[in-house]
């Protein structure tokens, strides 16, 4: 354990309040996590992986329906063959202390965990939403670099 005390050096404890007060209002970085978060997402779509790992493909059934029923995408955009896909559904939002990305389509955990589906078969796992290793990275640069900016103002 580490223990600070200040005695008497009012100096450093006015610049410890100085920059308490202005690293208190997390807003704009929140907004910048959700927004990098959501960028993320949207190329785990475009790249159909995530952190590195391809998605499995669709199973042969899967994209012999979705042909029948009209697209010509066939194998194409995992994940995106209606109107009623995951990825229109993805938002991102942000709080004084929050930063989010959800997909409030009901059936899109299945797909981003893999799940045993009633009928005896296993949903594989197409992992959409989540924090890669490079998610992580950009996520401390710009932790660092608001700091930095709200420090030296």
């Amino acid at each position: 354990m580490i223990n600070v005390q200040l005695r008497g050096d009012k100096r450093i404890r006015e610049a410890l309040r100085h920059a308490e007060g202005k690293l208190s209002d997390m807003g704009g970085l929140m907004r910048s996590l959700a927004n990098l978060q959501y960028q993320s997402t949207v190329r785990n779509f475009e790249k159909e992986s995530f952190d590195g790992e391809k998605w499995p493909e669709l199973a042969e059934s899967t994209q012999h329906s979705m042909i029948t029923e009209g697209s010509e995408r066939g194998a194409a955009n995992i994940l995106r063959p209606t109107g009623r896909h995951i990825f229109q559904r993805i938002s991102q939002s942000s709080t004084r202390d929050e930063a989010r990305v959800k997909c409030n389509q009901g059936w899109a955990f299945a797909h981003n965990f893999g799940i045993p589906m009633p009928q005896g078969w296993q949903m594989p796992q197409r992992t959409f939403l989540g924090i890669s290793d490079e998610d992580e990275e950009s996520i401390a640069n710009a932790i660092d670099a608001y700091v930095e900016r709200a420090l030296s103002q």
